[in-house]
């Protein structure tokens, strides 16, 4: 394999086990919100990782000394 290459292509999908409810919850969120459970799945990923970068950088601010 090519470096960086993991094998996997944006067509290629996997199962994760979740509960009904969650599952349920996910599907309506989506759905109000026009994407399929993948696209609002990555969404709220990218969603957690845009918290976080901020959340390093408002530390790191605080840290700086005026």
């Amino acid at each position: 394999m090519a470096p960086g290459y993991s094998g996997y292509t944006v067509s290629m999908s996997t199962t994760i086990k979740v509960s009904t409810e969650l599952r349920d919850r996910l599907k309506s969120q989506a759905a109000a919100r026009g994407r399929t459970i993948g696209e609002h799945l990555a969404a709220l990923a990218d969603q957690l990782e845009r918290e976080e970068r901020f959340a390093r950088l408002r530390r790191q601010i605080a840290a700086t000394a005026p």
